[in-house]
Parts: C-alpha cells; sequence; structure tokens
C-alpha cells in the first residue's frame, strides 16, 4: 500500500488493520478449474488462478494488479523451491541410508563366501567338478596299485615255480609296494594287515590266502610252484 500511496484519505481515519482488510475487500481471486477423467470419473481440479483488484483508477487497479501477479508468482515459486530442497533433502538421506544397507550387504555377502566358498551354489559346479576329479584320480591310483601288486605276487610265482629251491627264498611281504615270496607265518602276518584295511572278500585278502594255502600243500605236494601260478589268477 506504501508503494502505491493506497487509500490516501482512508489513513486519516482508519487503523492499519482496517485498512488491511479494505485491501482485501479490494482483492479478488478466483480460481480455474478444469474436468480431469481419472479411471472412468470426472474430476474437478485448480489448474490456475485469477487476480484482480479493484479501484476507480483503471491504471491504478492494474499496476496493483500486475504487483499482485508477481508476489503470487514469486512466492509460489519460493515455495515450490522451498519444497522441492526438502524432498531433495530427504531424498539424499534416504540415498546414504540406502548405500550404508547396500554396502553393509555387500559386506556381509563377502564374508560370507570368503567363510563358506566350498558350500556355496554359484560354486557348486567347481566344486562337483574338483570332487569328481579327485574321485577320478583315486580310482585311478587304487587301480593302479591293485595292477602292480598282482603283478609283484605274479613275478614272485613265476620265481617260486623256476625251482624247488625257491620254495625257502626271502619271505613274502607288504611293504607298501606290495607282498613278496616268503613263509607262511610272514604271509599269514600279511593277511592280519590286509584284514586290518578291507574287508575278508577283498581280491587282495583272497590272493594271499590263497598263497598260504599254496605253501601249506607245499610240504606235501611237488606241484606247489604250478599251483602258486595259478593263485595268482
Amino acid at each position: 500500500m506504501e508503494k502505491y500511496n493506497l487509500y490516501q484519505d482512508q489513513k486519516k481515519k482508519l487503523a492499519t488493520y482496517e485498512l488491511v482488510e479494505l485491501f482485501k475487500e479490494n482483492t479478488h481471486i478466483g480460481m480455474v478449474n478444469a474436468n480431469l477423467v481419472n479411471q472412468g470419473k470426472n474430476n474437478k481440479a485448480a489448474i490456475a488462478f485469477n487476480i484482480s483488484w479493484s479501484d476507480k483508477s483503471p491504471e491504478l487497479a492494474q499496476r496493483v494488479t500486475n504487483e499482485l501477479v508477481t508476489l503470487f508468482l514469486d512466492e509460489n515459486v519460493r515455495a515450490r523451491t522451498q519444497r522441492a530442497e526438502e524432498t531433495t533433502a530427504f531424498l539424499a538421506e534416504e540415498v546414504d541410508k540406502l548405500k550404508n544397507e547396500i554396502q553393509k550387504i555387500e559386506t556381509a555377502i563377502a564374508e560370507y563366501k570368503q567363510k563358506y566358498s566350498s558350500s556355496l551354489p554359484e560354486l557348486l559346479p567347481v566344486n562337483l567338478s574338483a570332487i569328481n576329479r579327485l574321485e577320478t584320480e583315486l580310482q585311478q591310483l587304487d587301480l593302479k596299485e591293485r595292477m602292480l601288486s598282482e603283478r609283484r605276487i605274479g613275478l614272485n610265482a613265476q620265481m617260486l615255480a623256476a625251482g624247488p629251491t625257491l620254495a625257502a627264498a626271502p619271505a613274502l611281504r607288504n611293504d607298501g609296494k606290495g607282498p613278496t615270496v616268503g613263509s607262511i607265518e610272514e604271509l599269514q602276518a600279511t593277511e592280519s594287515s590286509l584284514l586290518s584295511k578291507y574287508s575278508s572278500s577283498h581280491p587282495d585278502v583272497l590272493q594271499i590266502r590263497r598263497q598260504i594255502e599254496i605253501l601249506k600243500n607245499n610240504k606235501s605236494s611237488p606241484n606247489d610252484s604250478t599251483e602258486l601260478v595259478e593263485a595268482k589268477k
């Protein structure tokens, strides 16, 4: 009101608050509504507003009206800016919270993988492949050991078959490389050793028992060397 020298005559008669009420009475604000269709329903929404200020002087009324429009627009921009800043601050805080949560989860996952890396589902194919490879290697080593053991028994049996003097040849032992020809007592010791690791139906145990049986029969049979060779089969 001071800017445009409004109500010069009334200022002498009215208090400030009364002048403010007079200004409000001369100010007219109207909302502009539009029909919006939402889910098949017609709803009205305010999309703009009209503002004017009345006075006996059209020029003064236009100047005050333009000033009011500028004030409304400035306030609208200020309010929107404030809301945007508050929303931005809130979102930034939420983003920081999510980042912290993600970091915690990633750290927990990394620690879990490090602790249980051998049992995670994503590593299951790798683990199964490693297990299969080890089992295959173990089977191959076991087969190789059997073949070497049988070959050693066969060679010693052939040596025994070479002559009667080999019947009292060096002992048949189990030194970790397979049995060698020897006395009945040493064969029986080898049998006990094998039984501590294998069942009584294990091929190595059966072979040793056949060797013992042949050597037992050696005292009464001159064809023991031939039988010893057959025991290998």
